[in-house]
């Protein structure tokens, strides 16, 4: 698929279908049974892994100077503006839409591929500059336009050193080493991770303490011990010898457990962020609270909000 570089007119974000589906439902698959797919047909629902994902991509599409918009100013300049644009905004973006009407085929792979030309690899690129570079549905058609399926491999794509989250193992040798030259007052240049000054750190008898400075917020430190694991034991015992410990040690130190309850919270607040999104952008395009409520529920079954205050609520949210 190549690149679209048309923009559509008096709309706050570059689209071709406003009233389309897949710029409006955010919604969770099967969220309390409601959907019937053989009445509406099949929909890639929004998955909760992907919600921050989409939530970068959606926001990043609006208009830079559209009237009124609350969108999410700590995004920096899109690429998608012209040179000209940004000069009238007072930023210029990295990758214009004249140096990617250069490329023969503006397809995700040959724009990834021309996007590392341009940088040295590895890079941690910000996702919505990694959308506004490299996704050629970008910004004209939304994010649950993409098949699920080509989202996943362009994820193994952008950051192919991504590895999955593990626990890791401090040499113990780089410990001791921190430990001697910190005594001696001295800077440590190894394991810099954790040496940084953003954190204070404190080595005891026990683990070596690591909390980072977070001003206004409470956030749980990291601890790094030695720790002995028995081989001759099974996994599944040494588990749960683990989980009894980190039990044990929470407890102890007061560490309060953030887990699968605030992921599920913080899910919740984007994909909220998403839906009120979407009914501004209904409400934008000229429909009524009880236009849009009609349009979202004959094409789902179900509409985005119950009634039309509600809509007029979730909407002023995000316009002015």
């Amino acid at each position: 698929m190549k690149r679209e570089l048309e923009e559509p007119e008096d709309l706050l974000w570059r689209t071709r279908d406003p009233l389309a589906r897949e710029e409006w439902d955010f919604r969770a698959m099967g969220e309390s049974g409601w959907y019937d797919e053989k009445k509406y047909g099949p929909f890639n629902f929004l998955p909760d892994d992907e919600v921050n994902y989409c939530r970068l991509y959606e926001f990043s599409r609006f208009h830079p100077d559209a009237d009124g918009v609350v969108a999410d100013r700590n995004l920096e300049c899109p690429a998608w503006v012209t040179w000209a644009e940004a000069t009238e905004l007072g930023r210029k973006p990295r990758l214009s839409l004249e140096e990617r009407k250069r490329l023969t085929e503006a397809t995700f792979d040959a724009l990834l591929k021309y996007r590392w030309s341009l940088v040295a690899r590895p890079i941690k690129t910000k996702l919505e500059f990694l959308f506004s570079y490299c996704w050629p549905e970008w910004p004209m058609q939304p994010f649950l336009s993409v098949n699920p399926a080509e989202r996943k491999r362009r994820y193994k794509l952008s950051w192919p050193n991504m590895q999955s989250q593990q626990m890791e193992l401090v040499p113990l040798q780089s410990i001791i080493e921190t430990y001697i030259i910190r005594s001696r007052g001295g800077v440590p240049k190894c394991l810099p991770k954790y040496n940084k000054l953003d954190r204070d750190s404190r080595i005891n008898k026990d683990t070596w303490v690591i909390m980072p400075k977070i001003q206004g917020s409470v956030a749980d430190p990291v601890e790094i011990t030695p720790v002995a694991i028995d081989y001759a034991k099974s996994n599944k015992v040494l588990a749960n010898e683990f989980l009894e410990l980190l039990k044990r040690r929470r407890k102890e130190k007061g560490y309060t457990e953030r887990g699968s309850n605030d992921l599920k919270a913080q899910t919740a607040k984007l994909r909220g962020e998403l839906t009120r999104m979407a009914a501004a952008r209904l409400i934008s395009v000229g429909l009524t609270a009880p236009e849009a409520s009609a349009h979202t529920k004959r094409l789902s079954g179900k509409p985005l909000f119950a009634s039309p205050p509600l809509w007029s609520k979730a909407a002023s949210g995000m316009l002015g």
